[in-house]
Order: C-alpha cells, then structure tokens, then sequence
C-alpha cells in the first residue's frame, strides 16, 4: 500500500470516527430529554414493539366476497337510513298534529324522535366515510 492511499484511508477513518462520536453525543442529548420527560427505556421499548407489530401486520385482501360483504352493509345502512326516516316523518306528525298512540305522550314522541335523528346523523355519517 503506498503512502497516499493509507493517509487518505487515515483521514477518512479519522472523519467517520468523529461523525460517530457526535451522533453519539446527540443521541446522548436526546435519551436525556426523553428521560427528563418521564420516559423510562421499557416504555420506548414497549412503544417501539407497538410499531413493529403495527407496521408487520398483513393487509386486508381485495376479494370479491370482501366487496360484496362491504356493498351489503352499506345497502343495510341504507334501508335503516330509510326506515329511520320514515319513523321521523311519523313522530313529526304525530307532534304536529297532537295525536299520540296509547301510552305516548309529547315528550315521549319528542324523546324517540331526537334518539331517531341521532341515528340517522351516525348512519349518514358512516356512510360517507
């Protein structure tokens, strides 16, 4: 090996080894705020396991007995959408027209039609998502 080639073997040992020691410094830096902040190393550990089995889990599959399962749950929310509706038209005119069934009175009728429109809200949402 000629001289040039181990001082520029030399100078680039001597650079990676600096570039070592101040990433070390730095981490060092790092683990210090984490730990201040209330972390200890089995929490990162426990953290970084929670990742890893996040990250390895296998993807759904794209198959046609998935789409179909998809396609009729959002008809099923559809028709309870409907259902839903119709029960409010009911319950409004029943309100409106302050004829009650046995048993039911206003605040009764005002109780299941508000319950009602939460589910159509949730519905409505669900289906857009």
């Amino acid at each position: 090996m000629d001289i040039n080639l181990r001082l520029s073997l030399g100078r680039w040992l001597k650079q990676r080894w600096v570039k070592t020691i101040e990433c070390k410094q730095e981490v060092s830096e790092i683990l210090d705020g984490i730990y201040l902040s209330g972390w200890t190393e089995a929490d990162l550990h426990a953290e970084w396991e929670k990742q890893v089995t996040e990250q390895i889990k296998p993807l759904k599959k794209q198959s046609d007995q998935l789409a179909r399962h998809e396609i009729e749950a959002i008809l099923a929310l559809y028709k309870n959408l409907e259902n839903h509706n119709e029960d409010i038209e009911k319950y409004e005119h029943m309100l409106e027209s302050d004829d009650y069934p046995n048993g039911f009175d206003a605040t009764e009728v005002q109780s299941a039609l508000e319950e009602l429109e939460e589910k159509v809200k949730k519905y409505k949402k669900t289906i857009t998502a």
